[in-house]
């Protein structure tokens, strides 16, 4: 490769995140602008291994307090079934389709 079309940490930099956030495959965008794929992949993952932290030119995100629309219910029930599961259920609830519903989801267990 001629020494005038090397590009620099930089500029690789720069050709990740354009990618990114193109919407094309590596392979289409590498194509299009005439990039070997491996030389695409090498340098994504140089540029990591040299920063793993999160780059300096991406904006740090700002943290958001969340309000829930409605109070949170004390008096709902959690049933905890198998592989994680959670069933809630609140006040005035259907007892037979509750225990139907149970019935089906621990069969699939």
């Amino acid at each position: 490769m001629n020494k005038s079309l090397r590009r620099g940490p930089e500029e690789w930099r720069q050709i990740i995140d354009v990618q990114q956030t193109s919407g094309m495959t590596v392979a289409r965008y590498c194509r299009e602008r005439g990039i070997t794929e491996c030389s695409f992949y090498n340098w994504k993952k140089r540029l990591r291994v040299a920063s793993p932290s999160r780059p300096k030119h991406l904006p740090t995100p700002a943290f958001v307090e969340v309000t829930p629309l409605t109070p949170a219910k004390t008096d709902t029930i959690e049933i905890l079934l198998h592989e994680r599961r959670r069933l809630r259920v609140s006040p005035g609830f259907d007892r037979q389709l509750l225990l139907d519903l149970i019935h089906t989801l621990e069969a699939l267990a």
